[in-house]
Order: structure tokens, then C-alpha cells, then sequence
């Protein structure tokens, strides 16, 4: 059975999430959601000392500086760039601040908020702590987290929802729409080989799945990150 509190936890506003700043109708923001946090060496002992292997809301240590040390942020970055028609991702990274906590235009969370170092890890620590196994978490997590992540859809109405992971497509669907809908695939030429992407505009709210950064058939080449941008931002100025 889930730790009830943990569970709560789970549904809480932002829970999960890298900052704080999701938006408006009025102004929107761009969202990118992965499928999990990844974990890396140093952060899981600086959560052990913390007592906690749950990553923080809106951790103030989440700087540029920090972020520019992770692939899957550097990539998240080139992303943006591409998508806002510039070229130097660093730069734009350094005078935006996206993710940042107070930082506007770029809101970034998870689909599922435990961290792992991969989706198929659930270390018998991690299964004390939450209370169940993996397979009991992520049904939970699809039969109430999906939900309230698609009421925070509903209330600040993201620019576009971008959900890395292609496999998860119906997840970021039923995130984003509140149901599994019928989506559009588009080829996006790549270094080696062509990548395929996924997206939806329903009652205003955009979704485009992409694969995930790493991995054979990831987004794994700047030639295939820089089309997705410019798709993406086409698909913006087509549907606004």
C-alpha cells in the first residue's frame, strides 16, 4: 500500500516540479515534462543527508550554473533555443534562466516525481519509502497523479505541453487532455536517422510528445533537437 502521506504529497500543486512559475492564461508558459527525475550519485547522497529520497519543488540550488552540468538539461536548453529561433543555448540559458525558481516563460516538472536513476529502478529503499513496488506506484500515480497534473493543464493553459519520452505519449495525453486522443506523427530528419514526434491541439491546449534525449533512438544529435524546435514553434504560430 503507498505511504498516505507520500501519496498526498503527490498531489499537491507543483509537486514534482523545478520551479514555480507555471503561467497564465494571460502570459503562458512553455512546460517540459519528463517521465521521471533522474538521480544522479551526488544527488541521492545529498538527499540521504537530507533524509529524504523525494526531490524538492522548487529547490533554490536548481541554478543555471548547476543545470548546465546535466545532458538531460543541456538538451532541454538547446530545445528552447531552437524553439525561440536562436542558436546559442547558453547564452539564452544564462539571460532566461529557465527553471529557475522566479523565472518566467519555462516550467518544468515529471510525470512521475520519484526519482530513479532509470525507469525500470526501484531500489528496496525507495520501495520502503513509498510503501509499494514500482508497478503499484506508477498505476497510482496514472489513476490519481495523471489527473491533478491535468487540472494545473486546465488552470494555467501552458503555450505547449512538450513531454520527452514517446513510448509515455498516452500518458502525456491523458495529462494533457484528460483522455487519450488520436495523435498526429511528424518525421524529423536526424544526424542518422529520422525521428518521429507526436502532436495534438485540442480547445487551445497544444501537446508535442518527443523522444527522449538519450538512447539509440533518442534525440541524440543537435541536427534532430534544432528540427523539433522549429517544428514546435511552427506548431505554436499555426495553432495561436
Amino acid at each position: 500500500m503507498i505511504n498516505k502521506k507520500i501519496a498526498e504529497s503527490m498531489l499537491v500543486e507543483f509537486d514534482g516540479c523545478d520551479n514555480d512559475r507555471p503561467g497564465s492564461p494571460e502570459s503562458p508558459a512553455i512546460w517540459v515534462f519528463g517521465i521521471e527525475p533522474g538521480d544522479s550519485i551526488a544527488d541521492k547522497l545529498a538527499r540521504s543527508k537530507a533524509g529524504s529520497k523525494l526531490p524538492p519543488s522548487a529547490d533554490q540550488s536548481y541554478s543555471i550554473e548547476r543545470q548546465l552540468k546535466w545532458p538531460f538539461n543541456q538538451k532541454t536548453f538547446k530545445l528552447l533555443v531552437a524553439i525561440e529561433g536562436e542558436t546559442d543555448y547558453k547564452a539564452f540559458a544564462m539571460r532566461e534562466l529557465p527553471f529557475v525558481e522566479g523565472s518566467e516563460g519555462y516550467f518544468k516538472g515529471n510525470i512521475y516525481p520519484c526519482a530513479c536513476n532509470n525507469v525500470g529502478e526501484w531500489s528496496s529503499e525507495t520501495a520502503d519509502e513509498i510503501g509499494c513496488s514500482k508497478e503499484i506506484y506508477v498505476q497510482w500515480c496514472n489513476e490519481h497523479r495523471i489527473p491533478a497534473i491535468h487540472t494545473w493543464v486546465k488552470k494555467y493553459q501552458p503555450k505547449v505541453f512538450i513531454g520527452v519520452g514517446a513510448s509515455y505519449r498516452m500518458i502525456f495525453s491523458r495529462a494533457v487532455f484528460g483522455r487519450e486522443v488520436e495523435l498526429e506523427e511528424i518525421q524529423i530528419p536526424g544526424k542518422s536517422q529520422v525521428k518521429t514526434i507526436y502532436s495534438h491541439i485540442d480547445n487551445g491546449c497544444r501537446l508535442v510528445v518527443i523522444p527522449h534525449f538519450s538512447g539509440p533512438y533518442g534525440m541524440n544529435c543537435n541536427r534532430s533537437i534544432q528540427g523539433v524546435g522549429q517544428y514546435i514553434a511552427g506548431f505554436i504560430a499555426a495553432n495561436s
